[in-house]
């Protein structure tokens, strides 16, 4: 999908909890849809629970749905 400036796209991402507690906060996300493209950077609002779980951890792993044109088309199966 390529974006006109000033349009916006939307994906979920899902993150399993730290069994052990979160060691950190991110402040800020980029993500790359694919090597060499230009990807997109964006800041983590307080209220995601995005904590770093560290290594090993289940809660380190997080997935991120396709991007989509509509919040509504992230929730489709693919």
């Amino acid at each position: 999908m390529i974006l006109a400036g000033g349009t916006s796209t939307f994906a979920l991402i899902n993150k399993y909890r730290c069994d052990l507690g979160d060691r950190s906060m991110p402040a800020e996300i980029d993500v790359v849809p694919r090597k060499g493209q230009p990807g997109l950077h964006g800041r983590v609002p307080k209220d995601a629970d995005l904590g770093f779980c560290g290594r090993g951890d289940p809660g380190s792993v997080i997935s991120v749905s396709p991007f989509e044109r509509t919040a509504g088309r992230t929730f489709q199966d693919h």
